[in-house]
């Protein structure tokens, strides 16, 4: 999103219930990656829109963007969210991005990207291992 946030800001949204602010951990049989995946989602109506969406280059392409997205969508659903929407803002370091959200099954209009929050939380299969581990980061 290209969306830069000061500290302050961001704990500000992870107190408000407007916000779901989470992050992801991962682990494989290799070892522990640490802290790779945070989002952030502003409820707008029934709608929940992805202001941040960030990943760790090390853990890109592994599935866990597609898993992490999935449980947000998840999440989403027992709020009573309908849809997950999103902008994408292009630029020269977010190339590798460009097809993330289509490739989600997200469809765009008037510059924004959309997707039922249920049809993604469920297209999505999980990992053998499970759940991506998300939680709120004050």
């Amino acid at each position: 999103t290209t969306l830069r946030l000061t500290l302050e800001q961001v704990q500000a949204m992870s107190k408000s219930p407007d916000h779901l602010v989470r992050a992801a951990t991962v682990r494989d049989k290799f070892g522990e990656y640490g802290l790779t995946c945070v989002a952030i989602l502003e409820c707008q109506n029934k709608n929940w829109h992805l202001v941040a969406f960030l990943l760790s280059c090390r853990v890109l392409g592994r599935g866990v963007e597609s898993r992490f997205l999935a449980d947000l969508a998840s999440e989403v659903v027992a709020l009573g969210g309908e849809k997950i929407t999103a902008a994408f803002r292009p630029t020269n370091k977010n190339a590798v991005a460009a097809d993330f959200l289509p490739r989600h099954g997200f469809t765009e209009s008037g510059g924004i990207w959309s997707r039922p929050a249920a049809e993604l939380a469920n297209s999505l299969e999980a990992p053998a291992t499970g759940r991506v581990g998300a939680s709120a980061r004050d």
